[in-house]
């Protein structure tokens, strides 16, 4: 008959050993309670904000959008990607008040880990060092289109407003999944509408309902389903016509804002002809969208500028594990911040005032020519009133002479503005406008 060999085993080692078994228990039991103690410096709201950050960046209102994490999963095969990779990102970097995207401190990891056990849409790994999501990702094709039916368009704003701010205004209507601000094309200028995605089609519908009703720093708010908007549209989003604002419009801007952590600088050993910009936004673009590339053939720096800082973030981290060379030659990539993230964009935003002006000029001259042509059109039909009413013909002249000129065409473009975007732009708000990132 079989024995337990455990039976055979001295009273005193058997002790021991369960003794050995408590102590370990009762020590990491400990380190879980030390790890859920707030870091020194932490804002005492931080785990709360660390939790909804997270959990946003899985969400389904984020993730079936977000190229760099769908790749970072499916390098796991159970979908886990790294706690310290998600720090490393710039929002949670501001919350963690970590400078450096490569130095996440142990001990805010391990408050993280200690603070996502919390999550219920969120699974952390057996070591703390990895999360993924509990809920498989459908199809994401299928969620953006679910996502849309539920969202609404909504303009004007302020240039000044914040996501923060939106989606609390919002928030006292129903349920708000997720706030985007629309941007310019070029600029990156917040464009003063919205996409509100809700909770709900009901909710959506209901926040509908109001519009006309709604006010906000002194402006009628007007709100349609994001799928009209788009339709109605028959255009991307961002365009040249979105880009299309006059001198005064681009003169309330005058403070300078910015999303902070888009950018990268890069070094190269020695300059060479052989490298281009096409070379840098290949090596760069397996960890995510690189917007722009700042640099000409034969120099030894430039900048990079990524569609999110989380994708910055991720890159600086990438090019620490697996270093970049191109024609043989090293590249070195650091972080831009403080001073000299002003300064890029202080010159960045010079750059494109210039080219709007520019812009303006030249299309003022090409159509003043054009629409001049039909002022003069105008002016025969006034000679055309002999009978009587010649005084009337004579005004009618008038108006083909000022046909001539330039200023025919500054009233078409006036009409485009107004027909097209008249409620993106900084002159449908009751005050004067600031750039928001």
């Amino acid at each position: 008959m079989a024995t337990d060999a455990s039976n055979d085993l001295p009273k005193e080692i058997e002790t021991v050993d369960q003794g050995t078994i408590a102590a370990e228990v009762e020590m990491k039991t400990e380190e879980k309670q030390e790890a859920s103690e707030i870091p020194a410096g932490l804002a005492s709201d931080a785990g709360a904000l660390i939790l909804r950050q997270i959990e946003f960046y899985f969400c389904d209102s984020n993730l079936p959008r977000d190229r760099f994490l769908l790749e970072k999963m499916k390098e796991n095969p159970e979908g886990f990607i790294d706690v310290a990779l998600l720090c490393s990102f710039a929002r949670m970097r501001t919350v963690l008040k970590v400078p450096s995207p490569s130095e996440i401190p142990a001990d805010k990891l391990a408050y993280v880990a200690s603070i996502l056990r919390d999550s219920k849409t969120l699974k952390l790994s057996d070591d703390d060092t990895k999360v993924r999501r509990t809920a498989p990702l459908a199809d994401p094709e299928a969620i953006r289109s679910e996502i849309d039916k539920r969202s609404i368009y909504v303009s004007p704003f302020p240039r000044d407003s914040t996501m923060e701010g939106l989606t609390s205004l919002f928030s006292e209507h129903g349920p708000v999944n997720c706030v985007r601000l629309r941007r310019h094309a070029v600029s990156s200028d917040f464009k003063g509408s919205i996409f509100v995605e809700f909770d709900s089609e009901e909710t959506c519908a209901a926040v509908l309902a109001k519009n006309g009703t709604l006010v906000h720093d002194g402006a009628e708010l007007e709100m349609m389903p994001k799928l009209e908007y788009l339709e109605k549209r028959e255009i991307p989003a961002d365009t040249l016509d979105d880009v299309d604002v006059s001198e005064a419009e681009a003169e309330e801007a005058e403070e300078l804002e910015y999303e902070a952590g888009l950018l990268i600088k890069f070094t190269i050993e020695e300059g060479t002809e052989e490298i281009s910009r096409e070379d840098l936004k290949e090596a760069l673009g397996k960890y995510g969208t690189v917007r722009w590339v700042q640099y000409q053939k034969g120099q030894t720096t430039g900048h990079l500028q990524f569609e999110k800082p989380e994708e910055a973030s991720a890159a600086l981290v990438g090019v620490e594990e697996s270093p970049v060379i191109l024609s043989e030659k090293p590249v070195s990539f650091s972080a831009v911040e403080g001073d000299d993230e002003v300064a890029y964009w202080t010159e960045t935003r010079a750059r494109q005032k210039e080219r709007r002006k520019e812009y303006m000029k030249e299309r003022g001259a090409k159509g003043g020519k054009g629409k001049g042509g039909k002022g003069g059109k105008g002016g025969k039909g006034g000679k055309g009133g002999k009978g009587g009413k010649g005084g009337k013909g004579g005004k009618g002249g008038k108006g083909g002479k000022g046909g001539k000129g330039g200023a025919g065409d500054e009233a078409q473009v006036g009409e485009k503005r107004g027909r097209g975007d008249a409620s993106d732009s900084p002159a449908a708000t009751s005050k004067a406008a600031k750039t928001e990132s």
